[in-house]
C-alpha cells in the first residue's frame, strides 16, 4: 500500500509541472512582440514631420491623481507609514492648543504670584512707614475729666486764672459750673468762693474789674475787698440762676448808695445774667418783703425768669437774678451763719472744670 500511495503523489505533481509550462507557453505566446520595421515605414513618408510638429506643440495633459484614504484602513502595521501628510498635521492641531492653554495658565500664574508678592510688599511698606510716623508725633494723653460732686454745707473752690482771664473766659468757667449744678439737680443753692489756680481768694474789686461789673466807686468803697466773696449756683425751677454775696462795711452808707444807683444797676450787673436776653427798657425798682427784710426788685421779664433782686442781710450785699434765687441765698446765709468768715471750711475736694 505504501508503494501505491507513493505513485500517487508523483503522478500528481508531474501533472500540476505539466500544467504550469502549458501555461507559461500561453501568456509567452499571448504578448505581441513589436519591432522597429512599421516605424521605419512611417519616417519615410512625408507626412510624417508635420504630424510629428503638431503632436510637439500640443500641450500634455497632466493627469493628477488623487490620493483617497481608504474607507477602512488594516490594521497591519505596514499601512500606518503611507497616511497622508495633512491627516497627520489635523491630528497634531489638538496637542498644539493644549499646549498653548498650559502655557497661558503657567503665565497667568506667574502674574498672580508676583502681583501678590508686590500688593503684600507694598502694604508691609505702608504699615511700616505709618508706624514709623505714629511713634515720632507723641501724642499727649488724654485728658480725663473728674466728675466734679459740690458741698452743699460748705464753700466750693471754683478756680480762675485770673490775671491771664478776661469776661469771656470767665463766663465760659462759670458757665461750666452752672451745668453741673443743674445736672446734680441740687434743691439748695451752691456755694463758690472765687480762686486763683492756687486756691488763693480772689476779692471782690478784681474778680468785678475782670468780669466788668461796673459798679461806682461810692458803692465798691463801701464793700469789704479784704475778705473773700460768694457766687452762688441756684436751681430755680429748672431754670439755673446766679447769686452774689459780698461782705458791706457800712450798711447805711451801702444802702445809700445802692438807692442812688438803681437806674444803672440792671446794666452795671449784667454779666451776672450769662447772656440771657431780656428787656432793656428801664424799669423802677420796686419793693417787697422777705423774713421781715426788704427787698428791691425789677422784673427783667414779664413771668420773672430774670430779675434783679438785692437786699442788706446781716451785713451782707446780697444780690439774686430771680426772686427765689435771693431767698435762698437768705436761707442759707440764716442757717449756715456765719458766712465767709473762714478758709477752714471751704470743700477743697473740688478743682475747676477744664477750659479747653
Amino acid at each position: 500500500m505504501i508503494s501505491l500511495n507513493k505513485n500517487i503523489f508523483s503522478s500528481d505533481r508531474e501533472e500540476k509541472e505539466s500544467n504550469n509550462t502549458k501555461f507559461s507557453q500561453e501568456i509567452a505566446e499571448s504578448i505581441p512582440v513589436f519591432t522597429m520595421k512599421g516605424d521605419l515605414v512611417e519616417v519615410s513618408k512625408p507626412d510624417f514631420n508635420d504630424s510629428q510638429n503638431k503632436i510637439d506643440s500640443q500641450p500634455i495633459p497632466v493627469q493628477i491623481k488623487e490620493t483617497k484614504t481608504p474607507e477602512k484602513q488594516s490594521s497591519s502595521p505596514f499601512l500606518s507609514q503611507t497616511i497622508p501628510l495633512e491627516v497627520k498635521k489635523e491630528t497634531n492641531k489638538p496637542v498644539q492648543k493644549k499646549a498653548n492653554w498650559e502655557k497661558l495658565i503657567l503665565i497667568g500664574i506667574v502674574c498672580f504670584l508676583l502681583l501678590a508678592f508686590g500688593a503684600g510688599g507694598y502694604y508691609y511698606w505702608i504699615t511700616k512707614e505709618q508706624k514709623q510716623k505714629e511713634e515720632l508725633i507723641e501724642l499727649p494723653p488724654p485728658v480725663i475729666e473728674k466728675p466734679i460732686t459740690f458741698s452743699i454745707e460748705n464753700p466750693n473752690y471754683l478756680a480762675i486764672d485770673i490775671d491771664n482771664s478776661d469776661i469771656t473766659k470767665i463766663k465760659e468757667i462759670i458757665k461750666k459750673y452752672v451745668d453741673k449744678v443743674a445736672e446734680s439737680g441740687s434743691l439748695t443753692p451752691i456755694e463758690f468762693v472765687v480762686t486763683d489756680l492756687k486756691n488763693n481768694p480772689v476779692n471782690f474789686s478784681l474778680f468785678a474789674s475782670k468780669m466788668e461789673i461796673n459798679f461806682s466807686q461810692e458803692l465798691i468803697s463801701n464793700l469789704n475787698n479784704e475778705t473773700k466773696f460768694s457766687l452762688f449756683i441756684y436751681n430755680d425751677n429748672q431754670k439755673t440762676r446766679l447769686g452774689l454775696v459780698v461782705d458791706s462795711i457800712d450798711d447805711y452808707k451801702l444802702k445809700k448808695a445802692l438807692f442812688q444807683e438803681e437806674a444803672d444797676i440792671v446794666k452795671e450787673i449784667e454779666p451776672l445774667f450769662l447772656d440771657i436776653s431780656y428787656d432793656s427798657e428801664i424799669k423802677s425798682f420796686s419793693s417787697s418783703s422777705y423774713d421781715n427784710m426788704e427787698i428791691r426788685y425789677n422784673n427783667l421779664t414779664p413771668f420773672g425768669e430774670l430779675t434783679v433782686d438785692y437786699t442788706i442781710f446781716q451785713n451782707k450785699l446780697v444780690i439774686g437774678t430771680t426772686k427765689l434765687t435771693i431767698r435762698a441765698i437768705m436761707d442759707r446765709i440764716k442757717n449756715n451763719s456765719p458766712i465767709n468768715s473762714s478758709t477752714d471750711s471751704i470743700n477743697v475736694s473740688n478743682t475747676a472744670p477744664s477750659t479747653n
